[in-house]
Order: C-alpha cells, then structure tokens, then sequence
C-alpha cells in the first residue's frame, strides 16, 4: 500500500485498523445472522450456530453471554474511537472536495 517509505507507518495502521474492523464484523455477523437456540442452555445464555462454507470450520457454535455481548459492544466503541482518532490524524474520511477529515474540530 505504501508508495512513498515515509507513508509506510501511516499504512500500518490502516491496515490494522481495517484488519481489526474485519474481525469485528465477522463476530457481529454471527450474532446477527446466527441461529439462536436457548434450550438447554443457562438463563441468559445461548448457542449462536453459524454456517459459512467459505471457512475451514463450515459449521461453528458459540456460547452467548450478556458479557460476551457488553464485551463486543465496547471493542466497536474502541474502534470508532481509534478511527476518529486516525481520521483526524490522517486526514480522512474527507468529504468530496474537502481537504480535511470530517472529523476535523
């Protein structure tokens, strides 16, 4: 991704950041998509089975707690903040013709 040795650093953490948003939207499509089945399991609990053809492991079960939920929710949060926080650094997301992040105070 990098063209210029300077921007190499910059890059990096894009690419961690998509790598990251990546990861959270496989977790969140699980429980979206998922099949939610309470029997037999604790109160406020569930089994989340998901299928996915396109992974090693086609058929995948989790157990869902409200922590596990809470857990998920505060790493979105800690990613937007971590994008606002690169976007004004960086300059982006910009609007069309601007020159400065949206974010931008």
């Amino acid at each position: 991704m990098a063209r210029h040795e300077h921007e190499a650093e910059h890059n990096e953490r894009v690419v961690d950041l998509i790598n990251r948003a990546d990861q959270l939207r496989s977790e969140r499509n699980d429980y979206v998509h998922g099949i939610w089945n309470t029997e037999g399991c604790q109160p406020k609990t569930a089994l989340v089975e998901t299928v996915n053809l396109d992974r090693k492991e086609i058929i995948k079960s989790r157990l869902v707690t409200p922590k596990g939920l809470n857990d998920l929710v505060v790493d979105i949060d800690g990613w937007i903040d971590d994008y606002v926080r690169l976007g004004r650094e960086l300059g982006f997301p910009r609007h069309r013709g601007s020159t400065s992040s949206i974010f931008a105070d």
